[in-house]
């Protein structure tokens, strides 16, 4: 009498490790970069990295209503005469502010030059064409400096990563109308069992609905794939195998 091989059983952490480490070994395919429209590309796995066309801010930024000032006259506490308002969109056209001088500025607007601090419109008593500050500042308070957040040339999202709605903000921000992705890897789904019935047939009271193959396929489309979902397989042997084989070239 023949003697049957004993099966090999594998827990789940050596099974995972095992996909991982097979995974690991189809690395992206060049061959497969699609280019998509920007909002097209939420989810996928970006194949280039993105890079900034220009300094983030690309100018010193308010990040206050108030008044653009000098911080030493806050220092001083004397009144300052308000020579112009700038909102954002707006590029100043005078001159530099000179001691006891300020600018009304809205949030977003450019800081002009000779300004080092922007005081904030509650902390400011307003006295016809002059405010009188309520608080001292230091150099740089509610102003977000050229460059600050992401400078010109600079990587800003890497390739490789999942695409989410930061990084459409980041690439919208430099001018990327499109991305390039890689596409969404194939999962071939197979569900073994002479139990097994598909979805939409009613049961025996021996048999069960196939919800499992619906369970993953919902989790590979969660996390960007492509689930592709194969018949039933039959506890038989060579129909399983040959059911492998035929996935594997899906």
């Amino acid at each position: 009498m023949e003697t049957a091989s004993p099966s090999i059983v594998l827990g789940y952490m050596d099974a995972a490790r095992t996909v991982r480490e097979h995974a690991a070994l189809l690395g992206p395919d060049a061959a497969n970069l699609k280019i998509l429209p920007l909002l097209e590309t939420v989810g996928r796995v970006l194949a280039a990295p993105v890079f900034g066309d220009r300094d983030q801010p690309p100018f010193p930024r308010s990040t206050r209503d108030g008044f653009a000032c000098r911080a030493s006259d806050l220092a001083a506490g004397n009144a300052l005469a308000v020579i112009g308002r700038l909102r954002a969109g707006e590029e100043w056209k005078g001159p530099a502010i000179a001691t006891g001088q300020a600018i009304e500025i809205m949030t977003g607007a450019p800081v002009p030059p000779g300004a080092d601090c922007v005081l904030m419109v509650e902390h400011a008593t307003v006295e016809g064409s002059r405010i009188r500050p309520g608080r001292q500042l230091s150099p740089g308070e509610n102003i977000v400096s050229a460059g600050a957040e992401a400078r010109a040339g600079a990587t800003l999202i890497a390739a490789g990563t999942r695409i989410g709605p930061q990084h459409i903000a980041a690439a919208a921000a430099c001018g990327y109308p499109a991305l390039p992705v890689y596409a969404r890897p194939r999962i071939a789904i197979l569900a073994t069992g002479d139990e097994l019935v598909p979805l939409d047939s009613r049961p025996l009271t021996y048999q069960i609905r196939n919800s499992n193959s619906y369970s993953i396929a919902a989790q590979v489309l969660e996390h960007g794939g492509q689930p592709v979902l194969f018949p039933i397989v039959p506890d038989d042997l060579g129909a399983i195998q040959a059911a492998i084989q035929k996935a594997l070239d899906c």
